[in-house]
């Protein structure tokens, strides 16, 4: 049976709730930092038709759970990458004229290939 699943991952904090300098109007997590963490473990694992139950009873998270989970993560670095976008975008066009800045999130399967590499401590 696959869990019920909230649609709204991250909550935008209230008007009077300030945290960071610069990081007011930010998403807040709705997931911990444990539940990030073990969701990042579950899509490490070879996600094979006959390997899903014995993940999910092991790290006691349904797959699509934790993929909702690394979405969420995912897409709260989104406002911030725009904003660095942005910024770069205005300090490029005092050097160049033309000059185009690009950015883009990471693919889910670009993710769980990163996540699935052995760890280096550099």
């Amino acid at each position: 049976m696959i869990p019920a699943l909230n649609n709204v991952a991250w909550a935008v904090p209230e008007r009077d709730e300030v945290g960071p300098a610069g990081m007011a109007g930010l998403p807040r997590p709705m997931y911990s930092k444990s539940e990030i963490v073990n969701a990042g473990k579950v899509l490490r694992e070879n996600l094979t038709r006959d390997a899903i139950p014995t993940i999910q009873e092991a790290r006691g998270l349904h797959i699509v759970q934790a993929f909702a989970i690394a979405h969420s993560w995912r897409d709260a670095h989104m406002l911030p990458l725009l904003r660095v976008r942005m910024e770069l975008s205005r300090k490029l066009k005092h050097v160049e004229k033309d000059a185009v800045a690009a950015a883009r999130l990471k693919r889910m399967a670009s993710i769980r290939r990163k996540l699935q590499r052995p760890i280096t401590l550099y």
